[in-house]
């Protein structure tokens, strides 16, 4: 009921957690262009890693180089789990808003040994990032910045770690996606837990999805306890900072994997991490969308790979996400309706 009333009220913050099924931003595009209306950016990586984006900003970068959590535990995290670290003094982001909207209230998460960065505004303001602790991740937040911004480093080896970008005032409307190529439901474990808290007291999330499982299902052994330990505990974090947060669980399409160069089968653990998840659902009483239940339903993947709509591994193509996203919100919708 609580949903129902936030969803179409002035203030609706969503946030999406997941693989690639989301890093690409092809669903939750869908979703902003009929499901929320935005008004906000929300939090972004520093950098997109390459297969992945955000559509809602557009980056230029020199002299950074990009990390993640997914592949490299050598370093520290923010929330989602991508480091952007600058290479020698000079480097530089600039962030473009693809919004209508162009000034934001703009918290950034970073790292410096000393002088930082400096952070420049389209209306030639100049904001100094420097360090503020030793191993820690360092805020400032900053009140009616206009974009597009510049992020400069002054000094090797500065780290950013996040962008919280958001509308100023109480009515805040955004979608964002902190999707990682390869990602499994343990991933959020390889991330600073202060600058999440900190993220979610600056804006609270009323709607949060999570959509692991697909390289879960890679796993040569899965392991179902650890599975869902690690996830409940995720979900029972993301309770603890968000209060009256909605939550609900994405189960992935149909995961198969390469045989030859021609030839994929279904992996041998999909069905065991299908059965995780609508375990975890029950017992955690979330909401629960089946991508492979509708693939199924409309005919199986071999249908929708013939009708353009799935790839031969485990993604999906654009028009697949759009169908469904649609079919998301259809669902969705119908079972809102039924309070």
């Amino acid at each position: 009921i609580l949903l129902k009333s936030k969803i179409d009220s002035e203030n609706f913050v969503m946030r999406i957690f997941g693989d690639s099924h989301m890093a690409a931003d092809f669903f939750s595009r869908e979703l902003r262009s009929k499901f929320i209306e935005v008004n906000s950016i929300g939090y972004i990586y520093p950098l997109q890693p390459k297969y992945q984006q955000i559509l809602t900003v557009s980056y230029e970068s020199k002299d950074f180089e990009l990390f993640n959590s997914k592949s490299n535990t050598n370093f520290s995290y923010a929330m989602g789990g991508i480091l952007a670290e600058s290479k020698k003094e000079g480097a530089f982001i600039k962030i473009a808003s693809n919004l209508k909207e162009q000034n934001f209230n703009v918290k950034v998460f970073y790292k410096a040994k000393n002088k930082g960065f400096v952070l420049s505004d389209e209306n030639k303001r100049n904001y100094a990032l420097k360090k503020k602790g030793d191993k820690k991740f360092s805020s400032i937040e900053l009140k009616n910045v206009k974009f597009p911004i510049q992020i400069k480093a002054l000094e090797k080896n500065a780290q950013i770690g996040g962008l919280l970008i958001y509308k100023d005032g109480y009515d805040i409307k955004f979608l964002d996606t902190l999707g990682i190529n390869g990602a499994r439901s343990d991933i959020w474990l390889r991330w600073d837990k202060d600058t999440m808290k900190e993220v979610f007291k600056t804006v609270k999330s009323d709607f949060i999805i999570l959509a692991y499982g697909s390289n879960d299902a890679f796993l040569s052994s899965f392991d179902k306890n650890y599975f869902k330990k690690t996830y409940k505990d995720f979900i029972k974090f993301l309770r603890q900072n968000n209060k009256y947060v909605n939550i609900m669980l994405i189960s992935p399409p149909t995961v198969t994997q390469k045989v030859d160069d021609e030839n994929y089968e279904l992996s041998p653990n999909f069905y065991a991490v299908r059965e995780a998840i609508y375990e975890i659902a029950k017992e955690e009483r979330l909401m629960l969308f089946d991508m492979h239940n509708f693939m199924q339903e409309s005919g199986g993947k071999d249908l929708w790979i013939e009708q353009g709509l799935s790839l031969k591994d485990v993604h999906l193509s654009i028009d697949g996400y759009k169908l469904m996203a649609d079919k998301f919100q259809k669902d969705l919708k119908a079972f809102l309706a039924t309070f």
